[in-house]
């Protein structure tokens, strides 16, 4: 929300054509503000993916989300293009990320 706000683009995430476990980022607004967006999307994927701690066996992050909830719903968010937490969201980006409830 805050690239969008910053530079006028409309930002969406959608699902990957053919790969699940990757996403795709669509810009739409002046040459000029999708240069600026592209930029910030580049430092805060970096980011992120730097401040991200490793996999563990079993598909969970170490020191992954205390929630039980975690993954259990889908994202609102996501299925409407809208999503700014990307792969550090606690629900689920389409069907393949779903997990039971603990409850």
């Amino acid at each position: 929300k805050q690239i969008c706000r910053q530079t006028g683009v409309k930002l969406s995430i959608r699902e990957h054509e053919s790969d699940p476990s990757l996403r795709n980022i669509e810009l739409e607004g002046t040459f000029d503000q999708i240069k600026l967006a592209s930029a910030m999307v580049r430092d805060l994927v970096a980011s992120v993916s730097a401040a991200t701690p490793p996999k563990v066996p079993g598909g969970t992050a170490a020191h992954g989300p205390a929630s039980s909830n975690y993954k259990t719903k889908l994202c609102e968010n996501f299925a409407k293009g809208s999503c700014t937490f990307g792969e550090k969201c606690h629900f689920a980006h389409g069907a393949s990320e779903l997990r039971k409830s603990a409850v």
